[in-house]
């Protein structure tokens, strides 16, 4: 990998709408509604970040009738959030500091 792949992949994930959207995969497949209504969040805003996160396959969706419902990638998504709340409460001062203030 070079230098371009990781700045494109941890761009993707350094917005927060789109960690928003994440977080709450993490916990269960949603609808984009669904979505939308719970970050409190333009459907619109939800649809674009959804689809951005779907070229990475950071996020999947399968069809139900006339809605998609999306997923987070478990393989390896669902691992690297893990790895950094795990990083975090260990190691960053930083991060526990911000959440304080």
């Amino acid at each position: 990998m070079s230098c371009g792949d990781y700045h494109l992949f941890f761009g993707l994930l350094s917005n927060e709408l789109k960690i928003g959207i994440i977080e709450k995969l993490l916990f269960a497949p949603l609808s984009v509604s669904v979505l939308a209504n719970e970050i409190m969040e333009e459907r619109s805003k939800v649809s674009h970040a959804l689809l951005a996160l779907k070229k990475c396959n950071i996020v999947k969706a399968e069809k139900a009738g006339k809605e998609r419902i999306y997923s987070v990638n478990n393989k390896t998504i669902k691992p690297i959030f893990e790895l950094v709340d795990r990083h975090v409460k260990e190691n960053c001062i930083y991060c526990r500091a911000k959440k304080r203030s």
